[in-house]
């Protein structure tokens, strides 16, 4: 009997390691059109700074942009990757390395935020996957979809697919206090420093990190508080 006992913890022993590690990278990747098309940002990057905010969960990334296909414009991005046993896309990352991302809208977190991670299709660069296997085929890809949303009525965007063609973010049809409605653009000056919102293309908002009284709003829609108006006068809007 002890024989047996002894058996089937030795058994054990082995089996649970072997579980684990089969977990890792356990998602199916979706192909470069599937990630292009699910994704809200696009882009060619190298990572700059990286923060823990999550052991073993998450790590914010902040990206030079190289080349960006679909998404806010800007010099450089932040991302929230997974890092975790499944998708170890922050723990593999570090200062220097470039990245193809495709990330996605966290909408039940305020602010918004954009999430990445190898489940979303996203590669890492490094000695046996060059960037000439993607790069090339971002680009017809981006062309093509730029070319169907051109002979669309762009004017009257009043459907997911065309807003998010556009990079926007579809924010649905129900109407109420502090609901913004419609299909909400991205900005070309998103993040530049500001002092009031008549140096923006949507609103100047409130920022304490910034030189000057606040940094430009990332969309063109906006409800809430922290508009700087162009007499300095602070408001709400909803």
């Amino acid at each position: 009997m002890k024989k047996i006992i002894s058996a089937i913890l030795i058994i054990s022993i082995i089996v649970i390691p072997i579980r684990v590690s089969a977990s890792r990278n356990s998602c199916t990747k979706p192909s470069l059109e599937e990630a292009y098309n699910n994704a809200f940002v696009v882009f060619y990057g190298e990572v700059i700074e990286k923060e823990e905010i999550g052991k073993g969960f998450k790590d914010k990334l902040t990206f030079k942009i190289l080349k960006i296909w679909k998404g806010p414009q800007g010099e450089t991005i932040t991302v929230h990757a997974q890092s975790n046993t499944n998708d170890p896309l922050g723990d593999m990352a570090q200062i220097g390395d470039v990245f193809l991302i495709f990330g996605l809208i966290q909408e039940s977190i305020s602010p918004l935020q954009i999430e990445t991670g190898f489940c979303t299709g996203s590669v890492k660069f490094q000695y046996n996957i060059k960037e000439e296997d993607y790069l090339p085929i971002l680009d017809t890809i981006s062309v093509t979809k730029e070319e169907k949303v051109q002979n669309e009525d762009i004017d009257n965007i009043n459907s997911i697919d065309l807003c998010e063609a556009q990079g926007g973010i579809w924010a649905g049809t129900i109407q109420g206090r502090g609901r913004i409605t419609g299909c909400n653009l991205p900005t070309k000056d998103g993040s530049k420093e500001c002092n009031s919102s008549d140096e923006c293309e949507s609103v100047c908002l409130e920022d304490t990190t910034s030189s000057q009284r606040g940094k430009c709003h990332q969309w063109l829609k906006y409800k809430g508080c922290g508009i700087i108006t162009a007499d300095g006068r602070v408001l709400c809007l909803d």
